[in-house]
């Protein structure tokens, strides 16, 4: 078995894959532009001029307008950082908590391990949107709600995932050898299983994002993420959605977004996954 850390073999593998050179330099593109966003426009995302509403592409509005006069392009690349934020932080939700209760539960084991996978088996019994607005509902529509209830719906994944990897190293020869010079359980966690571990973790945690930035989006579009005026691709969305017929283009641009992130994302994922040898550990 090959720790996590011998990274040098994982670039040998990587730097031939297609998948990561694509998605590596298209997630590097969203994230520059997002990161640009004051120096790749020209207008603010919020500043509405009726007047101008609903003007096709052109070379002062890249994108066109919107039902307000509000710019596409300005609202995009602006709302690329809401959507991206609301992403990251709904991921390290799901990550850290629910790798720890899936550490716990496969190292203890017994009945530690039984009540905490029956709760997890009882949150996965949901699908994860339809969790997401359960728990939505109750905190109340908002980015902030809509991104904690995500990163909530997405533990029980994590901890199912690595505690059969826990499970998997547990009674490894190292591990034994661990126990028997007298290490301390948090020492065995921390030092000589999680390096195990971080792969899967690593792999998945890509993944999640692209799961993340969708559900989010999704909140955003029923109308309990993100609320006006708010520059936020779920929320653009369910804003065009009306005019499809007369202004497409409001539409189009965050959905192509979404789409082109979430692929990029799945490209480095799955390109990961390979070059850590998943797929055949498993």
């Amino acid at each position: 078995m090959t720790p996590l850390r011998c990274w040098p073999r994982v670039w040998c593998v990587l730097r031939t894959d297609l998948r990561f050179w694509a998605g590596g330099s298209l997630i590097c593109l969203i994230l520059f532009a997002v990161a640009a966003a004051p120096l790749l426009t020209r207008h603010d995302p919020l500043a509405t001029a009726p007047a101008s509403q609903f003007q096709p592409p052109s070379f002062d509005h890249p994108i066109g307008t919107d039902l307000l006069g509000r710019d596409v392009w300005s609202r995009l690349v602006w709302g690329g950082r809401l959507s991206l934020i609301a992403g990251a932080v709904a991921t390290l939700l799901a990550v850290l908590p629910g790798s720890l209760v899936g550490l716990l539960a496969g190292y203890l084991g017994g009945k530690v391990d039984a009540v905490l996978m029956r709760l997890v088996d009882m949150a996965l019994a949901f699908p994860t949107l339809l969790l997401a607005l359960t728990i939505v509902s109750t905190l109340g529509s908002g980015l902030t709600s809509a991104t904690l209830a995500v990163g909530c719906a997405g533990m029980p994944r994590f901890a199912r995932i690595v505690r059969g990897a826990t499970l998997g190293v547990r009674y490894a020869p190292f591990i034994e050898a661990a126990h028997t010079i007298g290490c301390p359980p948090s020492r065995i966690l921390w030092r000589h299983m999680a390096p195990f571990v971080a792969d899967s973790i690593i792999v998945l945690g890509a993944l999640e994002l692209g799961y993340a930035l969708l559900n989010i989006g999704a909140l955003s579009f029923l109308g309990l993420g993100a609320q006006p005026p708010a520059p936020e691709w779920g929320l653009m969305l369910t804003e065009g959605r009306t005019y499809l017929s007369v202004a497409p283009w409001i539409t189009a641009a965050p959905g192509c977004a979404i789409t082109l992130t979430v692929l990029a994302v799945n490209l480095l994922g799955d390109a990961l996954r390979d070059a850590l040898g998943l797929q055949m550990r498993d």
